[in-house]
């Protein structure tokens, strides 16, 4: 499992698989300062994610949201075709399930999960009993879409906001709109309650930033801004304890993916991604001085951030999977992820923090035959990715019995995925030398990984690192000693990615392609 961990830190900034040249020196010095800023007293308890199988759980259209009941027996999903689906979490059957009018862009659920909050693309939210899915109430909470909606902790009020840049208070008792919070500027992407205050991710088209600004929800007065620069703000996540506010950011950039497969066929994904190879920057911020505390990649891109509701790890996911972090003394270092070679749109952990449920889009979005390029050049799908990816039309819903007799997105599936925190022997001596190394004790880190390499001659993970720690300055002699590590260790995905690297360096084109097939046979989702 330390792979998992080393393979992202030791390669995250060298850009595409084939086709941008390594440069050694400039590697190596941005992989020790990043695991530098990852160094810490406590030891990252390495998370590993199992696909739990159930019925498939398909959305027709896209699904743009994904919840957990409190008692974790039931998975609550809606999605583009306006779709409100409660499932079975140990089988994925259909529970109940109910259509709204427009798409489904948000919910909320209450604490005791009785009551259902969904916001859609008309700018209009329903209130819905969770026991029928009846809509027990519905008020317009914004004039063209609503985004983002959240309850109070008592369940008395319920707070809504959209394009229109006003959070609407809505009053249980009322049963009407009680109050409002006017920014005054910008779109409301995201809500969140934090003790007596609400955060409110905005982003400003016309001034081009994106921000989040914490008001006093009760009083209406403004405390403090958290300034996000870009205007590329999509998700945000409280942590449990109120502290600390998680934000993820994205810069719009539309990119077509074309993936082979066999019978010279092939597949793309219409996805927006960040605009460089760094990833998606993920800021955390201080509710209480209002400092930044940590500020790091996840490189999938975000299109949702969640803190598990034990305050231990935090979740981003994007266009090529989900990253799991660890919380721990606020280092932020990766521990586990779930790649897909499809977007993942909407996360959220379980109540005991132990399973994770994500919203993955079930098949490319367009595909080679059989009338697949028929999306590319349809302007009413082009319309729907649009609008859906942007957030910023109202009104659109799509309804595949009027427009197709297949689906027009590709659809989403909704899984449960079960994580185990775990570490062995071999990760926690493996760690111990990257911290000593980090901690100016060379030798120190050198007699641990010789001892790591001597103990467990089968794990690849500790001769990467060091071959590349202490050999690194010598090409030929890295490239022999990564070659004598994939013998030994032929699973380990990031020996052979390194290898390949090397390769690549060295121009040996043909053996480094050789290298990334074997990386691609391991793990085809890499």
């Amino acid at each position: 499992m330390f792979k998992r961990y080393a393979e992202p830190i030791m390669n995250r900034f060298r850009g595409a698989l084939m086709f941008r040249q390594v440069r050694m020196m400039i590697f190596a010095c941005v992989s020790l300062v990043l695991l530098l800023t990852m160094i810490s007293t406590v030891r990252p308890q390495f998370v590993d994610a199992q696909l739990i199988k159930t019925s498939p759980m398909t959305h027709d259209e896209w699904a743009t949201q994904v919840l957990s009941s409190p008692t974790e027996k039931e998975i609550i999903s809606a999605g583009v075709d306006g779709r409100i689906v409660i499932w079975d979490a140990a089988t994925g059957k259909i529970l109940r399930e109910v259509t709204l009018p427009a798409s489904v862009l948000t919910l909320s659920l209450t604490i005791d999960g009785l009551t259902l909050a969904a916001g859609d693309a008309a700018g209009t939210l329903s209130i819905i009993d969770t026991q029928t899915l009846k809509i027990k109430n519905s008020f317009k909470a914004d004039k063209k879409i609503v985004n983002a909606s959240v309850w109070s902790a008592d369940g008395k009020f319920l707070l809504a906001g959209g394009n229109d840049g006003i959070v609407c208070v809505w009053s249980v008792s009322d049963n009407k709109i009680s109050s409002e919070i006017n920014p005054g500027h910008g779109n409301i992407v995201s809500l969140n309650f934090v003790n007596s205050q609400i955060a409110i991710g905005m982003v400003d088209f016309k001034q081009r930033r994106g921000n989040v600004e914490v008001w006093d929800w009760q009083t209406k007065k403004l405390v403090r801004v958290f300034d996000e620069g870009g205007p590329g703000l999509r998700a945000t996540s409280a942590s449990p304890d109120g502290k600390l506010l998680a934000v993820a950011d994205f810069e719009s950039s539309t990119l077509l993916t074309i993936l082979p497969v066999e019978g010279n066929r092939f597949e793309a994904s219409l996805r927006l991604l960040p605009d460089s190879d760094a990833g998606t920057p993920v800021a955390v911020w201080d509710l209480s001085t209002g400092k930044r505390v940590a500020l790091f990649n996840a490189e999938t891109g975000a299109r949702s951030i969640a803190f598990s509701p034990d305050g231990k790890m935090l979740a981003c996911s994007g266009p090529n999977g989900v990253v799991v972090f660890d919380t721990g003394d606020r280092t932020f270092a990766e521990i586990g992820r779930v790649d897909s070679q499809t977007s993942v749109d909407a996360i959220a952990f379980s109540p005991d923090s132990k399973q994770l449920f994500l919203a993955r889009e079930r098949e490319p979005l367009i595909r080679s035959g059989d009338g697949g390029l028929d999306k590319l050049f349809d302007p009413f799908v082009t319309a729907v990715v649009g609008s859906i990816r942007e957030g910023t039309s109202s009104g659109v819903t799509i309804n595949t019995k009027l427009k197709s007799s297949r689906s027009l997105t590709g659809g989403s599936n909704v899984e449960a995925w079960q994580l185990r925190r775990q570490i062995e022997p071999q990760y926690v001596q493996t760690w111990d030398a990257v911290r000593a190394s980090f901690d100016d004790k060379p030798e120190e880190a050198r007699k641990l990984l010789q001892k790591v390499i001597k103990d467990y001659p089968n794990y690849g993970e500790a001769q990467r690192l060091y071959a590349i720690f202490f050999e690194g300055k010598d090409i030929k002699k890295l490239q022999s000693l990564l070659e004598t590590t994939v013998k030994a260790d032929p699973t380990c995905i990031s020996c052979w990615r390194s290898l390949g690297d090397i390769q690549f360096k060295a121009e040996q084109t043909v053996e480094a392609t050789k290298s990334y097939d074997r990386v691609l046979q391991l793990k085809p989702e890499y």
